[in-house]
């Protein structure tokens, strides 16, 4: 009990230390990204979170200019609550395109969704949905470091959920 404490207040820490970083000129490092490969590793990584089924829904061929280490720590914190808000053998999926202008990295689940109510809020610092306290302890950190890393990119992150359906989070970020 309380080494998971240590770990929950741990993470909150680190969180609060990248918002902080996050508008900081040095905050991103980019690089030239495979996309087909960086799709394998974020499903690689995801799945040790916890036992779901786990699915590379869609990948692309081609490169993006972006902070590698960023984005995947922005994939595991959706990976992360993918995994809280589905039940055991419940599908988790990741999935990465591109057009000319913008790469696209989503992580969808099966799980119980977020109400319509909850939707604008919850990239807010700090906040989480109504009942979410009843599922899981958490910083309400999380989607806001996903957002913050999606902007310091130039993008933005986008939802698609229904209650009862399951959630569908997508980065976008300018190709660069």
């Amino acid at each position: 009990l309380v080494m998971d404490e240590l770990d929950r207040i741990a993470r909150m820490i680190d969180d609060l230390e990248l918002l902080a970083e996050a508008e900081s000129p040095d905050f991103l490092r980019p690089e030239t990204i495979d996309l087909t490969l960086f799709a394998h590793e974020l499903v690689a990584k995801a799945s040790a979170l916890g036992p779901r089924r786990w699915v590379l829904d869609h990948t692309a061929d081609g490169t993006l200019q972006a902070d590698r280490r960023r984005l995947t720590e922005a994939v595991m914190n959706l990976a992360r609550n993918a995994v809280q808000h589905t039940h055991p053998g419940g599908t988790v999926a990741v999935g990465l395109s591109f057009d000319e202008d913008e790469a696209r990295i989503s992580v969808k689940d099966d799980g119980v969704g977020i109400a319509l109510s909850d939707q604008a809020r919850i990239f807010d610092r700090f906040t989480r949905g109504k009942d979410a306290h009843r599922r899981y302890r958490t910083n309400g950190l999380g989607l806001a470091v996903v957002k913050a890393i999606a902007d310091a990119h130039g993008g933005r992150l986008e939802l698609e959920s229904r209650a009862g359906e399951g959630s569908t989070f997508t980065i976008v970020v300018p190709r660069g």
